[in-house]
């Protein structure tokens, strides 16, 4: 979904930051991220394809290697909001602006994310959808009979797109 939106802005070198490939969530946004470039036949350099565990610390070293690069990325997709600080900082530190010199995306809405300048652009998560399921899914298994036995489910929630004023057309 953020991959998307920035193809349709124009973008076309972007870099992703996400979490530990072994980790189910971190490893299904890469692969939205991969589909979304492979659908516009876009090609993903390897070296835009970062991994910084959720930590907003490593986000924040790799950014600045990132925008160290003789061809930076244009746009950064981050795949939670400690990743996004931390690239945003990163951006901030270099000098660069955002979203003029490049765009920045995350995902999960947070309290506090009204006091961040520029205001990101998110995919945020049905949080309350997502608590009343497994909630549902909970109070099913301890009350029905031979509940224990009850086979594992999944629920897919669907994030929705939240366009703060962090993303722009690419400048170059």
């Amino acid at each position: 979904m953020l991959t998307e939106y920035l193809i349709r802005m124009g973008h076309r070198r972007i870099a992703f930051i996400g979490g530990d490939p072994g980790q189910w969530t971190a490893a299904l946004r890469r692969k939205g991220f991969r589909d979304a470039m492979a659908a516009s036949s876009l090609p993903v350099d390897p070296a835009m394809e970062i991994v910084a565990d959720f930590s907003g610390e490593k986000a924040y070293d790799q950014v600045v290697r990132l925008l160290s690069l003789p061809q930076r990325p244009t746009a950064l997709v981050t795949a939670s909001n400690l990743m996004a600080l931390g690239a945003l900082q990163a951006i901030n530190d270099l000098g660069f602006s955002c979203p003029q010199e490049i765009s920045l995306t995350g995902v999960d809405d947070v309290p506090w994310s009204n006091v961040l300048k520029p205001r990101l652009t998110i995919a945020a998560q049905p949080v309350e959808e997502l608590a009343r399921v497994a909630a549902n899914f909970l109070i099913e298994r301890m009350t029905h009979r031979g509940g224990v036995s009850l086979p594992p489910r999944t629920h897919i929630a669907i994030p929705k797109l939240v366009i703060g004023t962090s993303c722009a057309p690419p400048s170059t």
